[in-house]
């Protein structure tokens, strides 16, 4: 079926295309989902005060991340499934990401929830849980608490509605739509097909409507004329016309049958003579 018979399908059985396609579109509008928002909060890494002898007291500051390595840790705990569970266990969504930059003593949070307020509300609990967890893993290895590196949250951003996803599944809805838009057409267009062949006057009458009507214009009926009066004109004219003891048809001749007299008379024709 190329794309002409389709078209011309739809616009024929636009009755039974057009219901179906509405419901889809009337889906996708409603159906479509909210939109995900997102809230960013940027963080700021502090390092202790050098002693004066020029070696920082805070052990951990020797490596060659310096601050970036201990937000480093904090991040993975931070990050880890069992903290997921519990964020998410509190109420709090648990798409979330930590982003520690390279050579910068700065951290991004960038947090997801599907409720702008819930997403505020995620950003700034993640935000204190983070400032606890980077002071906590430095007292665990032994830091004094005059020698920690601290964190200070810079700013926390408005949310921001992302309608990526929402269009996504609306245009999914959409193409199913119309994907059994046109297959309740088709299937409407050969049903009535076939109802007119089983229900039709002859086969005669109703088998060149139907051919008709998916596009034919009669030349079929118009050669088979031409072709019947090719084989009449390949009779013999000079014959004489046999009358009712020949048949002609389309130009093939019927040799007569001579029928035998009844009561023994040989010549039925003797009295006539």
């Amino acid at each position: 079926m190329d794309l002409t018979t389709l078209l011309t399908i739809l616009r024929r059985r636009w009755y039974v295309a057009a219901p179906v396609l509405l419901v889809g579109l009337v889906g996708a509008l409603l159906g479509g989902g909210r939109p995900s928002y997102t809230v960013e909060a940027n963080f700021l890494l502090v390092a202790p005060v050098v002693g004066a002898d020029g070696a920082a007291s805070n052990a951990l500051l020797e490596n060659s991340s310096g601050v970036n390595a201990v937000a480093s840790v904090a991040v993975v705990v931070v990050e880890s499934e069992a903290s997921r569970a519990d964020v998410a266990a509190a109420g709090y969504s648990a798409d979330y990401d930590f982003r520690v930059a390279r050579n910068e003593p700065f951290v991004t949070l960038v947090v997801e929830a599907h409720d702008p307020d819930l997403a505020v509300g995620t950003t700034l609990a993640l935000s204190r849980l983070f400032l606890e967890e980077i002071a906590d893993q430095q007292l665990r290895f032994g830091v004094a608490s005059g020698s920690l590196v601290h964190g200070e949250l810079l700013d926390v951003d408005e949310p921001t509605a992302d309608y990526t996803g929402v269009r996504l599944r609306q245009a999914l809805v959409v193409a199913a739509a119309a994907l059994l838009a046109g297959l309740a057409a088709i299937a409407t267009e050969g049903w009535a097909y076939t109802r007119r062949i089983r229900t039709g006057t002859g086969a005669g009458a109703t088998a060149p409507a139907a051919l008709e009507e998916w596009g034919g214009d009669g030349d079929d009926h118009e050669t088979g004329a031409a072709a019947d009066a090719e084989l009449e004109d390949l009779a013999d004219p000079s014959e004489p016309d046999p009358g009712h003891d020949a048949v002609s048809h389309r130009g093939w001749r019927r040799r007569p049958v001579r029928v035998p007299a009844a009561d023994g008379d040989d010549d039925p024709d003797g009295d006539a003579r």
